[in-house]
């Protein structure tokens, strides 16, 4: 497999693969920042967290954009999106819970 031997062979440069490319790049930018940011670094994450909001769609973002904000300042979540994006791991709830920033 090749995703997994580029894992194992060299997990610095995986790691730096898959923020900018995504785990599987023909399928979009499928990518886990959870993953980013425990194998690769808070900068890596940013970078990520990034690319990950420009690829949602239009309304998505929207949604995103205005439960960060609130959730950033340790307010509540302002949609039923920010809530149940809490509720199981995700890349939002990685996003909140280590306060990485995106500048949008």
């Amino acid at each position: 497999m090749p995703i997994a031997d580029d894992c194992i062979n060299n997990l610095d440069e995986f790691v730096k693969k898959v923020v900018t490319e995504g785990f599987y790049p023909l399928l979009g930018y499928i990518v886990d920042i959870d993953f980013v940011l425990n194998e690769g670094s808070r900068e890596l994450a940013e970078e990520a967290a990034k690319r990950y909001y420009d690829h949602l769609k239009a309304p998505i973002q929207k949604e995103f954009r205005d439960n960060y904000a609130s959730m950033m300042a340790d307010e509540d979540a302002v949609s039923a999106y920010g809530n149940n994006m809490m509720r199981n791991p995700s890349n939002f709830r990685t996003i909140i819970e280590n306060k990485i920033n995106i500048n949008f």
